[in-house]
């Protein structure tokens, strides 16, 4: 893997059960804390939504950091797995059993990691020792398929590794895609069978999501409203306190541009993290659709990266020069 390569931020997502869901995050988010502090990455899972079996786990971070984030995660979901057993024939040096990552991919890029006649995927179960199976249809509403990593942790994030690796660098692996959203089609039909609910006493409910303000519409036969409101998520990512003034930029112009960049809503809470001296943190909120959130969430993280390649280099400051200096300086380097 080249030096380059390993620097640039990606973002890959898995869909994981709402039990796998909550060892991911662990008790008091300890589990998914430990896996943004070994490897760097900002790791996040989507809210649960009440009738829906399944989230979204999202890692975002350089390649290395991806790779290792979820072979901890598979770490933690094979954890719970093993049986207990006598404690005289436990062993702390066994390893521990397989286990299975569902990994969201877009269709397009499919052909690139499973190869001419199979002979990519199946060169990367010989080398990683996992097994991996690939599920052509597209899911529903969205241009994402599944790809099942099956076998040891260590095993599985040196799939993950081979996979997005495997992806041509001009493809992008999440570029103009249309994401999966767990229960999409469940909430369509609750919203379809609600909006003909209320047609048939007469009236039509519009800017629903206005709160107590808003008020029943009479129907009109020239014209009606029936599109329901897009799907919202939010989701919390905690970023350094000492890099705060480089991502907010001077007069929160920087935060300004992330946002209207990714359409999304984004809040800093106004203190820190209990945590103290290089180990305080501050707490982001982003609400939005979940695409929204995830373009906010990789130019944090991308700023924070940059932030980090500076301070290597000797700068010390609280850097915050606009977006546009940013970018340019990008290009050069």
């Amino acid at each position: 893997m080249s030096s380059k390569a390993s620097r640039e931020n990606l973002t890959v997502r898995a869909l994981v059960s709402s039990t796998e869901a909550e060892i991911i995050i662990g008790d008091r988010h300890a589990n998914i804390h430990r896996v943004q502090e070994e490897t760097g990455v900002y790791a996040g899972v989507s809210e649960a939504v009440r009738g829906v079996k399944d989230q979204i786990l999202a890692v975002t971070g350089t390649v290395e950091g991806v790779v290792k984030a979820f072979s901890l995660v598979a770490y933690h979901l094979a954890s719970l797995r093993v049986e207990p057993t006598d404690s005289s024939s436990e062993s702390p040096l066994s390893p521990h059993p397989p286990t299975k990552l569902r990994i969201l991919m877009p269709h397009r890029i499919l052909p690139d990691v499973v190869g001419r006649d199979g002979k990519k995927i199946k060169a990367i179960q010989d080398s990683t020792g996992a097994s991996l199976g690939v599920t052509g249809k597209m899911l529903l509403r969205s241009t994402e398929c599944l790809v099942a990593v099956h076998g040891s942790p260590e095993a599985i994030g040196k799939a993950v590794e081979q996979i997005v690796m495997s992806v041509p660098k001009d493809s992008g692996f999440g570029k103009g895609t249309i994401l999966f959203k767990p229960g999409t089609g469940d909430r369509e039909r609750r919203a379809r069978l609600s909006s003909e609910g209320r047609r048939r006493r007469g009236y039509l409910v519009t800017n629903a999501w206005c709160g107590p303000s808003s008020s029943p519409q009479p129907l009109s036969s020239e014209k009606t409203q029936t599109s329901a409101p897009p799907v919202l998520e939010t989701r919390k990512m905690s970023i350094p306190e000492d890099m705060v003034g480089y991502v907010l930029g001077r007069n929160r112009s920087n935060l300004a541009w992330i946002r209207r960049t990714a359409r999304a809503k984004i809040n800093l809470a106004s203190q820190p993290t209990q945590k103290k001296g290089d180990d305080a943190e501050r707490v982001l909120k982003i609400v939005g659709t979940t695409l929204a959130v995830e373009t906010a969430i990789s130019l944090i993280a991308k700023r924070v990266e940059r932030a980090r390649r500076l301070r290597a280099g000797g700068w010390t400051g609280s850097r915050q020069g606009s977006q546009a200096r940013e970018d340019e300086d990008e290009e050069q380097g």
